[in-house]
């Protein structure tokens, strides 16, 4: 049902046996524990001190009740795992999401088995590559359109593949030109509604483009489309607030999957 809201934080901690557990939901390379480099993923004891550099952002933990991101204040910093208040040399910030319409399975897959495909966060996307986005696909084919935002016109192959499933490579071609069809729409044969990683392919070959980073696209039928895409802008609010109160590219990048992982595993139903 869709007419129920409840926090995305329900969501991803749903499953008892992880319920109480620390765990890294994102985290970019200099943060470290006991010595030993901090992975994407592992779980993180209450008691201990993770260590981070003084370049280290977008270390987030998914705690008790909340998201908390961590970043050193350009100096080499010691993080307590949950603490929410800032010291002289940590910031600090709660990302939780906005609440979701209901309907997510209670299993811990919105996050976690995206990570085989997950693209590596950066601070800052190459120019030209396509923004991860919410997208409409009716009859007429996948409105493209607001992925493309930073896509200079003219005619591409792209590369779509599954955020976590293993399924067949898709490619398509089609010429990007706003002024004709700002919306872009193009055809794909066979897709299913679902979460995507968009990539620009070289044209000839389709291979990705070294120059261009991936994006992640969330794909939905006209009923799903409607029904989420509120949620979607709401989202984006927050997610420019976020920004504007200080968190790094990387932070917000880390949120915003959050919730397109979020809004995948509604749109693919269980």
């Amino acid at each position: 049902m869709f007419s129920q809201f409840v926090p995305l934080a329900i969501f991803v901690c749903s499953l008892p046996l992880v319920a109480q557990a620390i765990r890294v939901i994102e985290i970019d390379k200099g943060w470290t524990l006991q010595s030993k480099p901090l992975g994407w993923g592992e779980i993180v004891p209450s008691a201990s001190e993770i260590s981070g550099e003084r370049s280290s952002v977008n270390l987030v933990l998914e705690c008790k009740k909340a998201w908390l991101a961590y970043s050193c204040r350009n100096v080499p910093c010691k993080v307590t795992p949950c603490v929410t208040a800032a010291s002289g040399e940590v910031y600090v910030r709660k990302i939780d999401p906005p609440t979701f319409v209901a309907g997510l399975s209670t299993k811990l897959e919105a996050l976690w088995k995206r990570k085989a495909r997950a693209p590596v966060t950066l601070a800052a996307r190459a120019g030209g590559s396509p923004n991860d986005a919410f997208l409409l696909q009716d009859e007429r084919g996948v409105h493209w359109g607001p992925s493309l935002h930073r896509v200079l016109e003219g005619k591409y192959c792209f590369r779509l593949s599954h955020l976590w499933k293993d399924v067949e490579l898709k490619t398509f071609t089609f010429e990007w030109d706003r002024g004709v069809d700002p919306e872009g729409i193009a055809k794909v044969g066979d897709l299913a509604p679902g979460g995507y990683l968009l990539e620009k392919g070289l044209n000839g070959s389709c291979t990705p483009d070294p120059e261009s980073l991936p994006a992640w696209v969330v794909i939905a039928a006209p009923d799903g489309f409607a029904k989420l895409n509120p949620e979607w802008q709401k989202s984006a609010k927050w997610l420019e607030q976020l920004s504007s109160e200080g968190a790094s590219v990387a932070t917000v990048t880390t949120a915003r999957q959050g919730v397109l992982a979020t809004m995948a595993e509604i749109v693919e139903g269980p």
